[in-house]
C-alpha cells in the first residue's frame, strides 16, 4: 500500500473533526480518559483496527496508531489537546479509506470498519504522531510497508489567521 504522506501530513491540522467514527465498546470508551497528565506532559496514544470493506482489496485491515504529546506549560488546553489528536485519528481513517476506495463504488467513509483496541495486535501499519507546543504542531506519518515517514510542522497562528 502506497500511502500520499506528504499529503496526509499537510490535511491532517486543518481538519475539523473533533472525534472519529470508531464502533466498539461504548461504555468503556466514554469512560477512559484519553489523555495521561505524567511528568509535565499531556499524552494520547490510541490504537486502531480497521477492516478494509472494499472487494479487491490486497489487504484485509489495517492497524493504526496515534499518538500526541504537548508540554502542560506549552499554553494548550486538555480540551484543545484532545480535539487535535482526535482530528489526527479521524484524518488518517478518512485518506486512507479515501485510498482504498479509489476507483470502486464504495465510499471514502463506507471503505474502513474502524475499531478502537487498546493495544497493536503485532506491528501498526500506519502511525501518527503530533508534537503540539505553544507555537505549532509537527505532525510525522509513518507507513510501516515502506519505511517511509513524511513530517510537516505547522505554525498555530497560520492555521487560525484570517484570510
Amino acid at each position: 500500500m502506497r500511502i500520499g504522506l506528504i499529503l496526509i501530513t499537510a490535511a491532517l491540522p486543518t481538519l475539523l473533526c473533533p472525534h472519529a467514527a470508531l464502533a466498539g465498546d461504548w461504555k468503556a470508551i466514554i469512560a477512559k480518559d484519553m489523555v495521561v497528565v505524567a511528568n509535565g506532559k499531556m499524552t494520547m496514544d490510541r490504537y486502531s483496527l480497521c477492516k478494509v470493506k472494499v472487494p479487491g482489496a490486497k489487504k484485509t485491515s489495517v492497524q493504526l496508531r496515534v499518538y500526541a504529546e504537548a508540554s502542560e506549560s506549552a499554553g494548550i488546553s486538555r480540551d484543545f489537546f484532545v480535539s487535535r489528536g482526535q482530528a489526527a485519528q479521524t484524518g488518517i481513517i478518512m485518506f486512507l479509506g479515501a485510498g482504498y476506495a479509489k476507483g470502486t463504488a464504495v465510499s471514502a467513509t463506507g471503505a474502513l470498519d474502524c475499531h478502537a483496541i487498546t493495544a497493536p495486535i503485532g506491528k501498526v501499519d500506519v502511525e501518527v504522531s503530533a508534537y503540539m507546543t505553544g507555537e505549532g504542531v509537527q505532525l510525522a506519518v509513518m507507513d510501516a510497508a515502506t519505511g517511509t515517514t513524511a513530517q510537516d510542522v505547522t505554525m498555530w497562528a497560520d492555521l487560525f489567521e484570517e484570510k
